[in-house]
């Protein structure tokens, strides 16, 4: 579970859905975004979409009223998701707040072992 809830200043009521991604961007552009940014969609594989970013059992989703994403992811890898937040007022949407996150899926060990050496006081004084 991934809580991507908001709350709005103004009282505003926020639906969320997931939404397409877009390629491009760099942690290093200090430049900013010119006024109409455009950017090209993330071409997902098949069978993945925006809609359906990853597999899983059961499929990876989000609340519409909440933001909280659900799922359990069925196969390792790097999976795209774009989450947008829509801002109501007056039954129309006045503002979207695009989110893009990158979710590693990888396989978990719920055996923990704690392997810790114990040194004696003669190894301890020759360290």
């Amino acid at each position: 579970m991934y809580d991507h809830s908001a709350t709005d200043i103004d009282g505003d009521s926020l639906s969320y859905e997931l939404c397409k991604a877009y390629n491009g961007g760099s942690t290093n552009n200090v430049k900013p975004k010119p006024p109409l940014f455009v950017a090209d969609p993330l071409l997902y594989r098949s069978p993945y979409t925006f809609s359906k970013p990853m597999s899983g059992s059961p499929l990876v989703q989000i609340n519409p009223k909440t933001g909280l994403i659900t799922g359990t992811p069925t196969l390792q890898g790097r999976y795209v998701v774009a989450v947008c937040c829509h801002e109501w007022r007056g039954g129309k949407i006045i503002n979207t707040v695009t989110r893009e996150f990158q979710f590693v899926v990888t396989n978990c060990s719920k055996a923990v072992v704690a392997d810790i050496p114990q040194y004696s006081r003669s190894e301890e004084r020759r360290v």
